[in-house]
C-alpha cells in the first residue's frame, strides 16, 4: 500500500516555496505514488480532508492542484522544515511522478466552499512583511534606508503635531492677553510712545524743565520718548503719539484678535506747546492769524478734520497778571500827573493786548478749528498734563469699546456699601458738594434714610427744614486733615431740596 504525500504550497512569502510543508498522507491506494500538490494563493480558506481514492479513481493520471487552500488560517504550515529541505523534497517528488501525470486546477469553491477564517484587514497587510513583494526584493541596505526614512517621517510628523500644539497654546495665550480688561491708564501707557519735535529738546523750550520728570514717568510705565528730526517735524512744539498695535477688534465676535505681525500707527491726537507771548503776537497781528496758524498746523501734519489738536499754552495767567499790573501803574502815573497840574499830559497807548481780546480769539480758535485748550503755569503742571494726556490717548479705544455696547451703563468702579449705614453715606455723597466726611457727619446725627425723612417732616412743621443740617460736623477735609467746621447753610439747603423738593427740573 503506497502513501500519497500531500504538498501544500503558499506563494505569499514572495520567496517561492518557503511555506511548503508535509502535513499528512492519503489513505492507502495500490498504485504508483503520485504527489498531491495543494497550492494556496489567497489565505482565506482552511485545508479540509481530500478523498484521494475518489480523485484518483476518476483519472489515475491527474495530480490535482487545489488552489486557495490555507493551513489553519495562516500563511504556511506550522512547524515545517527549512527552505532547503522543502526544495529537495519537491524535486524528489517531481522526479518520482510518472510521465503520464498531468496537472489540473480545481476551483477553490469545490475544494473548500466555506471558511471559518476572519477577513483580512488592511492592518494585517501592514503587519506582515510577506504581503509586500517589493520590500522582500530589496537589498539589506535598501531595507535599512527605508526603515530609517520611515522612522524619520514618523519623527517629523510627531514634531509637526507638537509644533502645532505649541502654536495653538501660544495663540490662546495671546488671545487671553489682548482681551484682558484694561481699566487703568498705567496699564495702557506701555502701548504708546511719545514723539517730540526737535526743538523741544533744547534748553530754551517751554518744557525743558519738565522733560526729565516726563521721561522718568514714561520709562517707569515701560514706554519711551523719541525726538523727531527737523525733516520729520515741519511744525515746532509738537508732541505726537504712536501706538503699538498688537490686535484688531472683531465686531462679529466682539473681542480682540491678535495680529500675526504687529505694527505701529499714529494716533489722531496732537499736542501743540506754545507760550503766551506767541499767542498774543498772533492775536496782535490781527487778520485771523491765530485761526490760520491752526489750519496750517493741521495741513502740515496731514491731520484730518476729525483729528484732535490740543493747544497747551504756558504762562497766559502770568501774562494777564503782568498786564493788569502795568495797567495799574499807568493809571497811577496818570493820576499823579493830574494832581501835579499836568492834566494835558498824553499817555502812550499800551502795547499789550487786553484780556478780553485774547479770550475772544481763543474762543474762535476752539469753535472754528476744533482745538482744545490747556493752560499751564508751572513746571509741575506741564509734567502732569503731558503724562495724563499720553495715558488718556492710550486708554481711549478701550473706554470707547467698553461703553459702545452698554451706553446706558453707569461709570466704572461704582462704590458699594457693606452695611445700610455705608449705603446711606454713599447716597448722600451723590449730592453735589457733599464729601465723604460731610456725609459721615450727617449720618452721625441721622443714622438712616427714614430717620432723616422723619426729621425733615418735623422741621417742616417748625419752618426751619432748610437749615436743619447746617450744624452737622465735618471732621476731616478732602485731603484727610482734621477739621471741626460745620456744614454750611447752602449745602444744608441743597440736601433738603434733593430729598424733599418737588421741582422735577431741579439739578441735584
Amino acid at each position: 500500500m503506497n502513501q500519497h504525500p500531500i504538498i501544500i504550497s503558499s506563494d505569499d512569502e514572495g520567496d517561492g516555496y518557503e511555506g511548503i510543508s508535509f502535513v499528512g498522507s492519503s489513505r492507502g491506494i495500490v498504485r504508483a505514488a503520485a504527489p498531491i500538490i495543494v497550492d494556496d494563493d489567497s489565505e482565506d480558506e482552511q485545508v479540509r480532508p481530500i478523498d484521494l481514492d475518489a480523485l484518483l479513481a476518476s483519472d489515475p493520471g491527474v495530480v490535482p492542484i487545489v488552489t486557495r487552500v490555507d493551513i489553519k488560517g495562516k500563511g504556511k504550515a506550522a512547524g515545517g522544515p527549512s527552505r532547503s529541505i522543502m526544495l529537495d523534497e519537491i524535486d524528489h517528488l517531481l522526479r518520482s511522478t510518472s510521465p503520464g501525470v498531468r496537472a489540473v486546477s480545481k476551483p477553490a469553491a469545490e475544494v473548500n466552499p466555506a471558511s471559518k477564517r476572519r477577513d483580512v484587514t488592511p492592518s494585517d497587510h501592514g503587519k506582515r512583511r510577506r504581503m509586500d513583494p517589493e520590500r522582500d526584493c530589496m537589498s539589506k541596505e535598501d531595507k535599512e534606508a527605508l526603515k530609517a526614512q520611515e522612522k524619520k517621517d514618523k519623527q517629523l510628523a510627531k514634531d509637526a503635531a507638537k509644533a502645532a500644539k505649541e502654536a495653538e497654546r501660544s495663540y490662546q495665550k495671546k488671545l487671553t492677553e489682548v482681551n484682558r480688561l484694561r481699566t487703568s491708564k498705567n496699564d495702557t501707557v506701555r502701548e504708546i510712545h511719545l514723539y517730540l519735535s526737535w526743538d523741544l529738546e533744547s534748553p530754551s523750550s517751554p518744557i525743558a524743565g519738565a522733560l526729565p520728570e516726563i521721561r522718568t514717568r514714561v520709562s517707569d510705565n515701560f514706554s519711551q520718548i523719541h525726538f523727531m528730526h527737523e525733516e520729520a517735524s515741519p511744525v515746532p512744539g509738537v508732541i505726537r503719539f504712536k501706538r503699538h498695535v498688537q490686535a484688531r477688534w472683531d465686531p462679529g465676535v466682539k473681542r480682540w484678535l491678535p495680529l500675526d505681525v504687529t505694527r505701529w500707527e499714529w494716533e489722531n491726537t496732537v499736542v501743540m506747546i506754545v507760550t503766551a507771548e506767541e499767542i498774543v503776537d498772533k492775536i496782535a497781528a490781527g487778520g485771523g492769524l491765530l485761526s490760520g496758524w491752526a489750519s496750517d498746523v493741521r495741513l502740515a501734519l496731514g491731520l484730518a478734520a476729525s483729528d484732535h489738536i490740543i493747544v497747551m499754552i504756558k504762562g497766559l495767567q502770568k501774562y494777564y497778571a503782568k498786564t493788569k499790573s502795568l495797567a495799574n501803574r499807568e493809571f497811577t502815573a496818570a493820576a499823579r500827573a493830574g494832581l501835579d497840574g499836568a492834566g494835558s499830559a498824553h499817555l502812550a497807548p499800551g502795547a499789550r493786548v487786553p484780556k478780553d481780546t485774547i479770550e475772544r480769539e481763543l474762543v474762535k480758535l476752539q469753535v472754528g478749528e476744533g482745538c482744545f485748550l490747556v493752560h499751564v503755569e508751572k513746571t509741575e503742571d506741564i509734567e502732569d498734563w503731558v503724562f495724563n494726556l499720553a495715558a488718556d490717548v492710550a486708554i481711549r479705544p478701550y473706554k470707547l469699546l467698553a461703553k459702545s455696547h452698554l451706553n446706558f451703563a453707569p461709570q466704572d468702579g461704582i462704590k458699594k456699601g457693606a452695611t445700610p449705614g455705608d449705603a446711606f453715606e454713599l447716597m448722600l455723597q451723590e449730592v453735589q458738594g457733599i464729601t465723604p466726611s460731610a456725609a459721615a457727619g450727617i449720618a452721625a446725627d441721622h443714622a438712616s434714610f427714614s430717620e432723616l425723612m422723619e426729621a425733615f417732616e418735623v422741621a417742616e412743621r417748625r419752618g426751619d427744614a432748610e437749615e436743619m443740617l447746617q450744624d452737622c460736623e465735618i471732621r476731616n477735609l478732602r485731603n484727610g486733615v482734621a477739621n471741626g467746621r460745620r456744614l454750611n447753610k447752602a449745602l444744608a439747603k441743597r440736601v433738603y431740596h434733593v430729598f424733599r423738593g418737588h421741582d422735577s427740573l431741579a439739578l441735584a
